[in-house]
């Protein structure tokens, strides 16, 4: 299973997805103070602990996302319906970055604030070209398997 370079790729976009979890997607800052945009919500500067806006959206589509991947790596016996769940993977990560930044632009508004993006926002990018290598090969599979039942 793990030794298939789509495993990989699929493991890959897993990992990736799932630490934007953990690290900050934006940040915002106006005279009165700064903050942090991280997938659960808004978060101050001064008090990290203390959510100012939430945004469990965000962090329902990423946790989804990567379960996704996740469930997509061990349905590697049915070929067909691992390139359809990378495929959706795939549309989930490019809306991904039309559903941020709404938030960015409505929880800028509220704070009245000036927004500033953070490089963990590269990483939905990268899956989505993981993603695309892993369906490349899986189908490429399947190719394999179809010429080689022909042949019997």
């Amino acid at each position: 299973m793990i030794q298939r370079i789509q495993s990989f790729y699929l493991f890959l976009v897993a990992a990736l997805v799932l630490s934007m979890l953990f690290m900050p997607l934006a940040g915002y800052s106006n005279a009165d103070g700064n903050w942090q945009f991280w997938a659960m919500g808004v978060y101050t500067m001064a008090d990290p602990a203390q959510m100012v806006l939430p945004a469990w959206p965000i962090a329902i589509l990423i946790a989804l996302m990567g379960l996704l991947a996740c469930i997509s790596i061990f349905l590697y016996k049915n070929r067909i319906l691992q390139m359809k769940f990378c495929l959706f993977n795939g549309l989930m990560l490019l809306a991904f970055y039309p559903i941020f930044f709404l938030y960015l632009w409505v929880n800028g508004k509220s704070l009245a604030a000036t927004s500033s993006l953070a490089a963990a926002l590269v990483i939905p990018l990268v899956a989505v070209i993981l993603e695309y290598m892993a369906y490349r090969k899986i189908n490429q599979d399947e190719q394999l398997v179809r010429s080689a039942d022909r042949i019997r």
